[in-house]
This record gives C-alpha cells, sequence and structure tokens, in this order.
C-alpha cells in the first residue's frame, strides 16, 4: 500500500487579472458566497469532477479585498492545487442571486449557532458527545497521524500539547481523525503518548466518514481523497458547555492567550 499524504488547503484567493502563473493542478470553480468576512468566504460550490463533491465550504484568502463581494454573489474561479498550498485565483462575480437570511436556512454554522449533536468514539468502548449534551467546554479539531507537512497536522498537535495543560479542568479537546482507515484507537493513543497528549483532557476520536459527512457540512470543512492525498482544511472550533458555536479558527495561525481567553469566557456562570 502506498503511504498516504496530506494536501492540506490554504485556499486563498488573488486579485482578479492576475497574469502570474501558477504550478500545480488547476480546476475551474463556480459557486455562490454564502458568507463574507475578512480574510474568508464560504462558498456553495458546483461538484468539481474527479475533485470534490458540491459542497459548502469556507475558503480563506489572502491579499484579497473581500469588501467587493457580497452574500448571494455567483462567482467563478481557478482552484490552483499544489502540495501544502493551494488557493483560488481570478476570482470573478458572474451575477447575483438574493438569499434568504441565515435564520432558520441551511447554511455553514457561524459563531452564535448550536452544533448538532455528535457521538464520538474516543475507544471502542467509550463515547464523548459533542453539540447539546456535551460534558462541559470542548474545543473540536481534525487531523491525522501519517501527515507529514511539519506545519500542518503536527503542528497543530505541537500546539495542542501545550494548550491542554492551559486548559485544564476548563475544557476538553477531541481531535476527529480524518484517516479513520489507518488511524485506529491503537495508532491514535500511540500518536497522541509521542505528544505528551493527557487523555483526561485531550482524546481522539474515530468515526466512518460517511457519519462525519454531516458535521463536515456543517462545519464547512474540505476532506476528500484523491489518488494518495487526504486533502482537507485546518479547522479548530469552541463550543460552550451546551454545544454553541463560540470561536471559530480556520488555521493553525491561533496562538494559545486567544485560545485559552475563548475558553475561559466560555465558562458557565453560577446563578
Amino acid at each position: 500500500m502506498k503511504p498516504i499524504h496530506a494536501l492540506l488547503f490554504f485556499l486563498m484567493s488573488t486579485a482578479c487579472g492576475n497574469s502570474t502563473p501558477d504550478p500545480g493542478e488547476k480546476h475551474a470553480l463556480e459557486g455562490q458566497i454564502l458568507e463574507v468576512s475578512q480574510g474568508s468566504l464560504v462558498v456553495d460550490h458546483k461538484e468539481i469532477p474527479g475533485v470534490m463533491r458540491a459542497m459548502a465550504m469556507r475558503l480563506a484568502t489572502k491579499d484579497s479585498d473581500n469588501s467587493k463581494f457580497k452574500r448571494g454573489d455567483v462567482i467563478s474561479a481557478e482552484l490552483v492545487i499544489i502540495p501544502g498550498k493551494s488557493h483560488l485565483r481570478n476570482i470573478k462575480v458572474t451575477g447575483h442571486d438574493e438569499l434568504p437570511d441565515l435564520n432558520g436556512e441551511a447554511h455553514p454554522l457561524v459563531v452564535g449557532d448550536l452544533l448538532p449533536s455528535i457521538d464520538l468514539h474516543v475507544a471502542k468502548d467509550e463515547v464523548w458527545r459533542v453539540g447539546p449534551g456535551q460534558d462541559g467546554v470542548v474545543i473540536l479539531t481534525f487531523l491525522f497521524t501519517t501527515c507529514p507537512f511539519p506545519d500542518y497536522c503536527p503542528l497543530l498537535a505541537t500546539k495542542l500539547a501545550k494548550l491542554q495543560t492551559e486548559i485544564r479542568g476548563q475544557a476538553k479537546i477531541i481531535a476527529v481523525t480524518l484517516d479513520p482507515e489507518t488511524d485506529s484507537f491503537e495508532v491514535m493513543e500511540t500518536y497522541g503518548k509521542s505528544y505528551g497528549a493527557d487523555s483526561s483532557v485531550w482524546r481522539f476520536a474515530r468515526e466512518p466518514l460517511e457519519k462525519l459527512e454531516g458535521l463536515f457540512d456543517n462545519l464547512a470543512m474540505l476532506r476528500y481523497k484523491k489518488d494518495d492525498y487526504i486533502i482537507h482544511d485546518l479547522k479548530l472550533v469552541i463550543l460552550d458547555e451546551k454545544g454553541t458555536i463560540l470561536h471559530i479558527e480556520n488555521d493553525n495561525g491561533w496562538d494559545n492567550n486567544r485560545i485559552v481567553a475563548e475558553v475561559q469566557k466560555a465558562q458557565p456562570t453560577n446563578p
């Protein structure tokens, strides 16, 4: 069996009309903007044959003036896929269709939304719930043990190792594997020990990918496999004790002070 490599997405847009050639695979992308924020867009895109199914996903942007985009804009762009770094270029608005208010409508979840509950196995006979009914404040994230790029899953695990000591007694960390075929509970336990994971704070979860599709869609989380590559987003989500989303990070740029501050704000207040 060939080793699995990671192709992790930094989906970065360039200014329209940029003619600088890019290496890597190039794919046409068409979709509609569901959410505009500084540094990222949520796009409901059509299927890219042979690459990914139609889905809504958050696309991080860099050096892009997102103020020119509006919710409801229909766009076309070129998706350039490069190992370790991918991006959108030549983003063009081709139309606009008004969208209903987000309240009550299906959309990728944002801060303030309630994450639908899901039970995640952290061992063959042990389940941790995320969402309504979870045990206290939870930090939810995703990785896999064979990821070879040091700035991605290994960096995330290194940062979580430090973070766990600062949130002990205030929150728990659940890292869901994106490669359940390879990452058995035994493999994940060994991986966790290599980073000093304290099982009372930080656990690794494993579920069939089919069960995780709803979670991926809710969080606009990209994960698919192409040839020998697992392509996925970076995501870290903080949930309060009720399962409400309080904070979302879409890359590894976060620092512990910011996450600890969010965890502290999430602590329940005594009546």
